[in-house]
């Protein structure tokens, strides 16, 4: 499949946003807090230490050069994430 049908097809790309343990200097206002102890599901994400997700770092990759999933985020977090993901694109 060309790299130009692949945006067409989700099942073969995914999109993926950065996820830093490095506290940004400067907080930006898409960035998503996940912060050890008042995470409800921090647990769930298998992050080790507070970290950042960087929605404004958002890469899309070919699902064949994807080793797996390490967790999950909570609902409440994925919320967040759609939000900030809005106020980047402006919808």
């Amino acid at each position: 499949m060309s790299e130009a049908n692949s945006m067409y097809y989700p099942e073969v790309s995914a999109a993926r946003a950065y996820i830093s343990s490095q506290e940004p200097k400067k907080k930006e206002q898409t960035d998503v807090l996940l912060i050890v102890r008042t995470n409800k599901g921090f647990i769930a994400t298998l992050l080790k230490a507070d970290s950042v997700v960087r929605v404004s770092k958002i890469a899309t990759l070919d699902k064949k050069i994807m080793l797996g999933t390490l967790g999950v985020v909570s609902n409440d977090t994925s919320n967040g994430i759609d939000a900030r993901i809005r106020i980047l694109f402006g919808i």
